[in-house]
């Protein structure tokens, strides 16, 4: 028993459209490229569903109610990984896996590491073409069960990530919030030596009139 990739070709950045597509053009589009993951009665995504993305921050705001390679690369990952995670984890798992890269950069690795999924995955079920039903239906189960605790696994790394990166922010408002109040103590002391000159000087002035 074996599976082939389910795509006939791996999408890379530069297969993907280099236009600005209309919301219709994109669900079509997405449709087609997301085809072979998807069951027969599965919405994989609707322009509620987009339309949402962009206003929780996922997905880039459209430019002129149009979408670009960035809107619609990001619309493959999501719709990838959101039956596997939260839509704001797979939001926290985009997001790092962008951090040091372009849009392009991301998209390039995120369908590298699906094809090395895959293969490795290729290679668990090389079965014998005669495997029986019982075998066949033993390895289903146990798929099934590391589904879950990929799921899980993942879910947790995901979840220690936002805690790293909330610590990074807090730590940044922090020195931020310390740095603001020693510009204000600065600017304070900063008066204080200014009024104390004007005064010294008020007084020498007047020492001097009195002579």
């Amino acid at each position: 028993m074996a599976l082939s990739y389910p795509i006939e070709e791996q999408s890379s950045w530069q297969s993907l459209p280099d236009l600005e597509l209309y919301m219709d053009q994109v669900l079509t589009l997405l449709a087609r490229e997301l085809e072979s993951f998807s069951a027969e009665d599965d919405k994989s995504l609707t322009s509620n569903m987009i339309n949402n993305y962009v206003k929780d921050g996922v997905l880039p705001r459209p430019e002129k109610k149009k979408y670009n390679r960035e809107h619609f690369s990001r619309l493959i990952m999501l719709c990838q990984l959101k039956n596997v995670l939260t839509i704001p984890e797979v939001d926290t798992l985009l997001q790092s896996l962008q951090a040091n890269g372009s849009a392009r950069e991301c998209f390039d690795r995120f369908m590298e590491l699906r094809a090395s999924a895959f293969a490795s995955l290729q290679e668990e079920l090389s079965l014998p073409e005669d495997a029986d039903s019982h075998t066949q239906m033993d390895i289903a189960l146990q798929l099934a069960i590391k589904a879950n605790l990929y799921r899980w696994a993942a879910a947790n790394l995901i979840a220690e990530e936002a805690k790293r990166q909330k610590a990074l922010q807090l730590d940044a408002e922090k020195q931020s919030a310390l740095e603001k109040e020693q510009a204000k103590l600065e600017k304070k002391e900063k008066k204080e030596k200014e009024k104390k000159g004007k005064t010294s000087k008020k007084n020498s002035s007047s020492q001097g009139e009195e002579e």
